[in-house]
């Protein structure tokens, strides 16, 4: 994350970043039996981000990181689709517009993930799983 951000890669590194969030937030829903899933449907709807984070909600401080992980999906998805997508007869971003995005997204990515990685400490010890 820190070489693809330095490497100014930054969709390497937001992807990276949601990787890692997503891992840590299906770890504690898979531990605490809020979700259970199998080998087969392990990589189904019920694992996106988007719903991992609305399952782990009620075990966040605050709504404040559940909130940071809702903008950082968001600005993921403008970053990743808008690149190459746009109204039908519109013209795509402005390739400094994207880099601007994308460079914002990876920094704040890259603390955001720091931050669910405490989360997801503090809550096998919590709860002992």
């Amino acid at each position: 994350m820190k070489k693809a951000i330095e490497g100014k890669f930054y969709l390497e590194a937001i992807t990276i970043q949601e990787s890692i969030i997503t891992d840590r937030l299906l770890s504690f829903v898979i531990r605490k039996e809020i979700l259970v899933v199998s080998n087969e449907n392990f990589h189904s709807q019920n694992v996106s981000l988007n719903n991992l984070s609305k399952l782990s909600r009620v075990h966040f401080e605050d709504e404040t990181l559940f909130n940071e992980i809702d903008e950082f999906r968001l600005s993921r998805n403008k970053c990743i689709h808008a690149m190459v997508k746009s109204f039908p007869g519109n013209p795509t971003q402005k390739v400094s517009e994207f880099q601007k995005l994308s460079r914002e997204t990876s920094l704040i990515g890259r603390v955001l993930t720091r931050k669910v990685d405490a989360w997801h400490t503090r809550m096998k010890k919590t709860h002992n799983i």
